[in-house]
């Protein structure tokens, strides 16, 4: 059964493909009605979901002023009495697969270690919701969070859950926040649960394009 629906997907992918391209090619074809009974393919109004789901928009632009090269200053600490401590690295920023996704490398010192990390950032027409992913040297899993915009789009708030390695804790908490200050500036703002459960904010990261 799943094979089954794994097949029917991956044969509606390839036909939306195919219709997506057939459309950016001629305006006459695309406007011309599909009969699914005579072998023609999805549904017209299955395709223009479709193009609407896989078409970028506003929120996809919106995540432009963080494209390019950039300096940052990280500040972390390890519990809310902890003193602050600092480093710094560089990351670079590009939209892929025709702006639909914000992919990131990041690299610098930490803790007297090479880091070095990968993140990608998205936001999904069919959930309406923000997504992100990241993946670094320091560990083994992905870090994914979902997430809502404010501000006209320029705070960008994640929540999600992961098993914690250090303390053994399943399932714990937190928060990542994107505020986009302007064109060549902003930063990143990390929350996680304290030994209490409450939750503080354990890094933040400030980011200015390099110039």
């Amino acid at each position: 059964m799943l094979k089954g629906t794994f097949a029917s997907i991956s044969a509606a992918a390839l036909a939306a493909i195919c219709f997506v391209g057939s459309y950016a090619m001629s305006d006459d074809k695309a406007k011309q009605p599909t009969d699914p009974a005579a072998g023609g393919g999805m549904d017209p109004a299955m395709m223009d979901r479709w193009i609407k789901y896989a078409t970028p928009g506003d929120h996809h632009k919106n995540l432009a002023p963080m494209v390019g090269h950039f300096k940052y200053v990280n500040k972390f600490r390890m519990n809310p009495q902890a003193p602050w401590m600092e480093s710094d690295g560089e990351c670079h920023s590009e939209m892929a697969l025709g702006g639909r996704y914000l992919l990131s490398q990041v690299q610098g010192p930490m803790m007297g270690e090479n880091f070095e990390g990968m993140g990608c950032l998205g936001y999904d027409n069919n959930s309406g919701k923000h997504f992100m992913g990241w993946i670094d040297n320091m560990g083994t899993g992905m870090m994914k969070a979902e997430g809502t915009c404010s501000d006209n789009c320029k705070v960008i708030t994640f929540e999600g859950r992961q098993d914690d390695p250090m303390t053994g804790k399943a399932d714990q908490p937190y928060k990542i926040q994107y505020v986009i200050k302007d064109d060549d500036n902003y930063e990143m703002h990390f929350w996680a649960p304290a030994e209490s459960g409450e939750m503080f904010e354990n890094m933040t990261i400030t980011f200015a394009r390099v110039k």
